[in-house]
């Protein structure tokens, strides 16, 4: 299937549809499938252009191989910019996610918080690099509620209800907005295309419905937007049960059109 894939990219090259061949290598190469032949013959066909080559001979450079001072310089203005309306497409770049990858593991969390926000901010803009999956389900256990919060956001964009389960241990996480990125993850699955398997759907009911009573308006509307996710008339009981004791009129709002459309 590699030597498949790679011819066909070629042959959309020779017909000048640079375009599709570079997006059938990057889901081959940095998909789930993560593809060696497909990752080689994308780096093959697609050197970097000029402004990727700038940053990788100087601010990815430094965050790779710079003083401490440098690595905090280089991942701050890469979040930065990552996080901007208007990003620059080489931050998608699997040769930039490979390097911000990398700085998942720095020695300085300062370094770590802006990595993986970068990262996080732009994936699936282009595409999804499977390669910082696991570094990426580390970053859970971070001792930084940012790190954990975008840890969250990436690790459902690359994995989808794959994800989920991993997440389950942060619906209590102390930081309310970890706790609200995890109670949300299930909606956000949904709403990108996924689909959540029935033994998962089961798993995650009961935390999400405990999620109904957390002090956090956030979170109450996540699990709100996450039971109806669920796809599952059983739900409706807790709803209503929440519907009953909720004080916030904007939540109550939002349990009254939920409870509308799982009944109608």
């Amino acid at each position: 299937m590699s030597s498949h894939v790679v011819k066909d990219a070629e042959a959309l090259l020779a017909r000048g549809k640079s375009q599709e061949a570079r997006k059938l290598l990057l889901g081959a190469g940095y998909g789930r499938s993560l593809d060696t032949q497909a990752q080689q013959a994308f780096e093959r066909l697609f050197p970097p252009d000029a402004e990727l080559e700038k940053q990788l001979q100087s601010t990815l450079s430094s965050l790779r191989k710079g003083q401490l001072e440098a690595r905090r310089k280089a991942a701050t203005w890469l979040a930065r910019e990552a996080c901007k309306e208007s990003r620059p497409a080489w931050l998608g770049d699997p040769r930039t996610t490979a390097i911000l990858t990398e700085a998942f593991k720095d020695e300085d969390p300062k370094v770590v918080d802006e990595a993986i926000t970068a990262f996080g901010a732009t994936a699936g803009l282009w595409h999804e690099d499977f390669r910082a999956y696991p570094a990426v389900l580390e970053l859970l256990k971070s001792k930084s509620k940012r790190t954990r919060m975008w840890a969250v956001h990436t690790a459902w964009l690359l994995a989808g209800a794959d994800a989920l389960v991993h997440l389950l241990s942060l619906f209590k996480d102390k930081a309310e907005d970890v706790r609200a990125a995890a109670i949300a993850s299930p909606a956000a699955v949904v709403k990108g295309g996924g689909a959540i398997p029935a033994e998962l759907r089961q798993r995650l009911r009961g935390p999400l419905e405990e999620a109904l009573s957390d002090k956090s308006i956030d979170v109450r509307m996540g699990a709100i937007s996450s039971l109806e996710a669920l796809k599952d008339a059983s739900v409706i009981g807790p709803l209503q049960k929440a519907l009953e004791v909720e004080t916030d009129p904007i939540v109550k709002e939002i349990l009254e059109l939920t409870l509308q459309r799982l009944q109608g």
